[in-house]
C-alpha cells in the first residue's frame, strides 16, 4: 500500500509542500498522529481558521461585514473559516504580505475535503453549521444584573 499525505489548497501554500516534502526527507513518512483525519500534515492543518483569524473579536461580539471590504467578520458574506483547516491567517501568501481574509473577503475553504461542491456557493452563510451563540456571554451577564 502507497503512503499518501494530501495537501490542499487553491493553491497549496508553498510551504505546506516544501515543509512535508522536508519532513519526509529528513524524518521518513510521518506517524499517524501526525495527519488528521483527511490525511493532512497537523503542522499545517491543525487548527480552524477561525480560531487564529484576526476577525474573530468581531464574530464573537456579533459584528458582522455586509458587504466585502467592511469591517467586521465575513461570516455571514459566507466565510468558510469556521469549518476549514489550515494556518492561512498565520502564514500568508506572497511573503507573508496578505492572505483572502486579509484583503476583505471571506475564506472559501479550499483545503477541505468538501471543497468545492459542497461549500458552494461561496458567498452565502454557511447553513446547517454549529457555530458557538454569538453573544450568549454578554447577554447572560446583563441579565444577571
Amino acid at each position: 500500500m502507497k503512503p499518501i499525505v494530501n495537501i490542499p489548497g487553491c493553491p497549496p501554500h508553498p510551504d505546506w509542500f516544501v515543509g512535508t516534502v522536508a519532513s519526509i526527507i529528513l524524518s521518513g513518512l510521518p506517524k499517524a498522529e501526525d495527519l488528521d483525519d483527511n490525511l493532512r500534515p497537523l503542522a499545517f492543518y491543525g487548527k480552524l481558521i477561525h480560531e487564529n483569524c484576526p476577525r474573530r473579536a468581531s464574530f464573537d461580539e456579533g459584528k458582522f461585514a455586509k458587504k466585502p471590504g467592511d469591517e467586521g467578520c465575513l461570516y455571514e458574506l459566507g466565510c468558510k473559516g469556521p469549518i476549514t483547516y489550515a494556518d492561512c491567517p498565520l502564514r500568508r501568501w506572497n511573503n507573508g504580505t496578505n492572505w483572502v481574509i486579509g484583503a476583505g473577503a471571506p475564506c472559501n475553504g479550499c483545503t477541505q475535503p468538501e471543497f468545492p461542491d459542497l461549500v458552494a456557493p461561496f458567498y452565502e452563510k454557511l447553513k446547517d453549521v454549529e457555530l458557538p451563540i454569538i453573544g450568549a456571554y454578554w447577554a447572560s451577564s446583563k441579565e444577571e444584573k
